[in-house]
């Protein structure tokens, strides 16, 4: 049967069917509410995933420094351990040598012309005590790589930072006094010597042979200079020699020093050191 698009139930029909077309369209467009709480716990996963990420990288490198930082102390410790024991022989040494030059400054004193026995004594002295240099060389190794590799500021403990700076301190004034006490006295005093005594007498004999010297069947020629010139060589024998006691006592505060960053060491880092105690260092002297 044919629609009769004029009759009054159609119209009806037709009306129904759109408003409950504008109804349903209502009702999809209509917004939905924002699930804030999904998106905060995604947030917040995220956040903790990237600061889990954070803390387990700077534990990761936190790590590695403190094992760095060992390193470069049981490198230190080591060094140190070493140095200890030149100092404690560069220091009984300088002792005798200071002594040695007393003697022959004692010899020089001796009124002209001199005795055998005391000229024999006096070249004898020169050549074992006045003819060569004596200064202590120590490792610096460890000391320049914290420097060039910024090194100290794996360093947590500042004290012990503040007792290396001081070590070095003590080294780099060491080294000046070595410097000053080898070139600007002991060799001018050397050069001085070149025409007082006789290099053929010397000829083939080293510090430790130089004892030949004092056999008296062995013929020796006088000094070959004028009572003025031996007293200016005296005088400078006796500036070396101050030189060489200020040496001394720079080398027993350097010592002194390195005990105690030794055993602070040993201590922060519970390290110890088969080779050099601190307690010992001073009994070896």
């Amino acid at each position: 049967m044919p629609l009769n698009y004029e009759s009054g139930s159609y119209q009806q029909k037709y009306c129904q069917d759109y408003e409950n077309m504008s109804e349903q369209s209502s009702k999809n467009s209509k917004p939905k509410p924002i699930q804030w709480s999904k998106y905060l716990k995604e947030f917040l996963m995220l956040f903790l995933a990237i600061s889990l990420g954070f803390w387990v990288e700077n534990q990761r490198q936190d790590g590695e420094d403190r094992r760095v930082e060992k390193e470069y102390m049981m490198s230190l410790l080591d060094e140190l351990a070493e140095d200890s024991l030149k100092l404690v022989d560069a220091i009984r040494n300088n002792q005798i040598k200071m002594g040695g030059f007393d003697s022959l400054l004692t010899a020089l004193e001796q009124p002209l012309p001199y005795t055998d026995s005391t000229l024999h004594l006096v070249y004898y002295l020169q050549r074992r005590y006045a003819g060569s240099n004596q200064s202590v060389t120590l490792s610096e190794r460890t000391l320049k790589q914290l420097v060039a590799t910024g090194g100290y500021r794996l360093i947590q403990n500042r004290q012990i930072v503040s007792e290396i700076a001081h070590y070095q301190e003590r080294i780099d004034r060491l080294n000046s006094q070595s410097h000053t006490m080898i070139y600007d006295f002991q060799v001018r005093a050397r050069v001085i010597s070149v025409g007082l005594f006789h290099a053929r007498h010397y000829h083939g004999l080293t510090r430790e042979s130089a004892r030949r010297l004092l056999d008296p069947s062995l013929p020796l020629k006088p000094l070959d200079g004028s009572p003025k010139e031996i007293n200016a060589y005296a005088n400078w024998l006796n500036t070396t020699n101050g030189a060489f006691f200020y040496y001394g006592v720079q080398m027993e505060e350097l010592l002194h020093r390195l005990a105690q960053l030794m055993a602070h060491i040993e201590n922060e880092y519970q390290i110890l050191h088969p080779n050099a105690r601190p307690d010992r260092l001073n009994s070896k002297i």
